[in-house]
């Protein structure tokens, strides 16, 4: 079965600061993404010690710490922490807000930022918040942008 991978872009918890980002990957339905998510896990060395079965999923967001090595073999944190998988049978704002909490959360984590923290720092807190809305609204207006470009070409 042929992968339908719809659309795929990249979100950032701050896109003026920071470059860190997750890859977002939209599929046209479950088994496509099921697809898409193990060859994406296999691209990114993440498919050691996980069972070649995926589980049951209706979107996923998978956080990881990469390290890229340039050509002199400098080793550089990668700016790539992780990637969201959706598909269209099971979509719409509360599963994307949900991974994107999810991914905040590890955001969070890359910036050694205990959550406990929030509790104390309203600043912080609010740059959390800030962080996953940022995440939630660059997600939908670049769905809908691929949307249309996809209306255009049908």
């Amino acid at each position: 079965m042929p992968r339908a991978l719809l659309t795929r872009f990249r979100v950032k918890p701050e896109p003026e600061d920071d470059p860190r980002y997750y890859q977002v990957l939209i599929y046209s339905d479950k088994p496509s993404m099921y697809a898409g998510w193990t060859r994406w896990r296999g691209k990114w060395g993440l498919d050691r010690g996980v069972a070649s079965d995926p589980p049951a999923f209706e979107a996923i967001t998978h956080s990881f710490a990469g390290i890229r090595i340039d050509k002199d073999g400098t080793e550089t944190d990668s700016p790539c922490i992780g990637f969201l998988c959706f598909h269209l049978n099971c979509f719409g704002a509360g599963i994307v807000s949900h991974e994107m909490t999810h991914a905040a959360l590890f955001w969070l984590h890359r910036l050694h930022i205990a959550l406990a923290q929030l509790d104390e720092d309203v600043a912080l807190a609010e740059r959390f918040c800030l962080a996953q809305g940022q995440m939630v609204c660059d997600f939908w207006s670049k769905w809908f942008a691929a949307e249309k470009r996809r209306a255009r070409m049908a």
